[in-house]
């Protein structure tokens, strides 16, 4: 039941986010970094609610790898900006 739950809660928000971004002109293919990175923490979150001990550290993996993901893509944008501004 919770597996149903937490599929339609990531389509709706996947719907959703995809509706949001249509406004910025930005293409799938930069997009599929983000999806794959929000299906990863939905799973990882799945796993750390279903009460094994070895899923519920796989979870934990999981969700923590995807924090450190999104951090880095963040910082790695944040670089990238600031060398294109330099450049001009």
């Amino acid at each position: 039941m919770f597996v149903l739950v937490e599929g339609a809660v990531l389509f709706i928000f996947l719907k959703l986010f995809f509706m949001w971004v249509e406004d910025f002109k930005i293409g799938a293919k930069r997009l599929i970094i983000f999806v794959f990175i929000l299906g990863l923490f939905a799973v990882g979150f799945g796993l750390r609610v279903s009460g094994e001990k070895s899923l519920i550290d796989l979870g934990y993996f999981l969700t923590e790898f995807c924090t450190l993901a999104v951090t880095v893509l963040l910082v790695i944008c944040m670089f990238l900006g600031q060398v294109k501004y330099w450049k001009c």
